[in-house]
């Protein structure tokens, strides 16, 4: 997760600065409108990226049987199974999976997370993550407290 975080705004940063250092060692003749806009260009998507990809992920989720325990920054949240209303994943690879909460935590009441599979894929595939959701969904469901005022 920390290569996804950080991969994507450093790559493209790195990605602009060899450009920078290229063009002024060719000389200031080639610092003509079209590679300014070519290195504005990649600075462009690479923030689209991060922001369409990465921005506001959580750095891990734990499964703790009853709760989850969610690791954002250098602190620990538990949240309860019980607290979830809807598990979801976006279509778009990396697949991410959305934790929608009906009491806020100190994370808010939406947690997005990408998640990790035991194989040697670096992106787990559909079924996996379809898996993932229907369990979390079902026990989030078994967790609920029961509406008895009917």
């Amino acid at each position: 997760m920390l290569l996804m975080k950080w991969g994507y705004p450093l790559g493209v940063t790195a990605l602009a600065v060899m450009a920078l250092v290229v063009m002024s060692v060719g000389g200031a003749s080639r610092w003509s409108a079209e590679y300014l806009a070519q290195i504005a260009f990649m600075i462009v998507i690479g923030a689209f990226m991060y922001g369409q990809y990465v921005k506001g992920l959580v750095e891990s989720v734990y499964d703790c049987g009853d709760h989850l325990d969610v690791r954002s920054g250098k602190g620990l949240t538990s949240i309860s199974l019980g607290d979830v209303t809807n598990v979801c994943y976006e279509e778009a690879q990396p697949y991410r999976v959305t934790l929608v909460l009906n009491r806020p935590c100190a994370l808010g009441d939406v947690i997005s997370f990408l998640p990790r599979v035991p194989t040697i894929r670096l992106v787990p595939s559909r079924p996996v993550v379809e898996a993932l959701v229907r369990d979390l969904s079902e026990r989030a469901q078994q967790m609920r407290p029961k509406d008895v005022s009917a």
